[in-house]
């Protein structure tokens, strides 16, 4: 992955965009990695897209924001906090970049109820750390199901948990399985097109997983 950046970065982009954790599979880059490509492209502006990190025990690149100009890290209301139809999100860089976007705005400004609603979620930080934990458990429980139907179940071959609250399944015929699902009332999103041969869930509670668990036996 770190070397595909550097490949494509050395036709001197001016902007690079990267989700970290990546989609569909959660894939995480070392801070390492992102701090090198900041040295060796500084007239490259990388913003940092950390919309799923909190659903890992990864720390954020935001504490790099006052050593580089070329940073901006942008996280959102909408995943770990629930507020997804608010529309409400927020971005880190350093003074000096803050100064140059002040003046940019959407003149579609989000309302004071998403302001409200997102300033509450922060007070009540410590409940969400601790859904963290929850989730971090849900991880363990569900790779230790799926390492058993990777074993009973010669129609699904692989399947993928990194970082972030979705896990993927490889399997021989992506579009009879999601089809199957559908038929079994669960959704799930054919990513074939990203993946061969790949399904993406989201993570939930135990209850739901056990049904998803069920019909993957079943399939």
């Amino acid at each position: 992955m770190y070397n595909f950046l550097l490949i494509e970065l050395e036709k001197q982009y001016d902007l690079c965009y990267l989700v970290n954790p990546s989609m569909p599979i959660g894939h995480t880059l070392k801070h390492e990695y992102i701090r090198q490509l900041l040295i060796t492209f500084p007239n490259t502006v990388f913003i940092i897209d950390e919309a799923y990190i909190e659903f890992s025990n990864n720390q954020s690149i935001a504490y790099m924001i006052e050593e580089f100009n070329n940073l901006i890290v942008v996280r959102t209301f909408s995943k770990f906090f629930s507020l997804a139809s608010l529309r409400i999100g927020y971005l880190m860089t350093n003074t000096n970049f803050i100064k140059l976007l002040k003046p940019y705005y959407n003149y579609k400004d989000i309302t004071k109820i998403s302001v409200s609603c997102a300033l509450q979620s922060l007070k009540n930080i410590n409940f969400y750390n601790e859904n963290i934990k929850m989730y971090l458990e849900l991880k363990e429980y569900t790779i230790k199901h799926l390492q058993e139907i990777v074993k009973i179940n010669d129609k699904i071959i692989d399947y993928i948990m990194n970082d972030g609250m979705y896990f993927t399944i490889i399997c021989k015929n992506p579009t009879e399985l999601k089809n199957y699902f559908d038929e079994n009332g669960i959704a799930v999103r054919n990513k074939d097109s990203d993946i061969t041969g790949a399904i993406r869930l989201t993570l939930s509670n135990k209850e739901i997983l056990e049904i998803v668990f069920e019909v993957l036996k079943k399939y």
